[in-house]
């Protein structure tokens, strides 16, 4: 009986690491201009990454913490069950400098699944100052022609972004 308990502790101790949700929270930063923007992302890491949490906070030049707002919202995702996952996340990134010479925080965001992710809102931008002035508040479902008029308004040239993606 002894061997026995043993046998199935050890079992069991070797099979835990092929079951737990490894899950963590990671920092992310770059800088634009004399600003700082950090995202944290807590994710667990299945068979694709699922994130529970992201936040972003931008550090302005003069110093003040500005948390940014985020599209996405947690939730249940009904084939993978608890805990409520993240919907859309920030997966890529650049810091973009007008003709002016303003710089803008690009972020975009990837749906990864939800009501909200058909057809053409399964990615979008937002754009910030570097004072955290949200450039496209009014502007959510904004379309790549759209998107386009947005950057020529902003003197913006995406031929000229070098964007990074955010290894989760």
């Amino acid at each position: 009986m002894k061997a026995r308990l043993c046998l199935i502790l050890l079992l069991l101790a070797w099979a835990y690491p092929l079951f737990a949700e490894d899950s963590s929270t990671r920092l992310y930063s770059f800088k634009c201009g004399d600003a700082q923007v950090t995202v944290s992302s807590t994710c667990m890491f299945r068979h694709i990454t699922q994130c529970t949490k992201q936040s972003m906070l931008l550090t302005t030049p003069q110093g003040d913490i500005v948390k940014l707002p985020h599209d996405g919202k947690a939730s249940l995702q009904p084939s993978e069950g608890p805990p409520p996952l993240m919907d859309a996340l920030v997966t890529d990134w650049t810091c973009a400098i007008a003709k002016d010479g303003t710089p803008y925080i690009l972020l975009w965001y990837t749906c990864r699944w939800g009501e909200d992710c058909q057809d053409d809102t399964m990615e979008w931008v937002r754009i910030f100052d570097t004072h955290g002035k949200n450039m496209t508040v009014h502007l959510k479902n904004l379309d790549a022609d759209g998107v386009q008029r947005l950057y020529k308004k902003l003197g913006l040239d995406p031929g000229t972004f070098r964007v990074d993606r955010i290894q989760y």
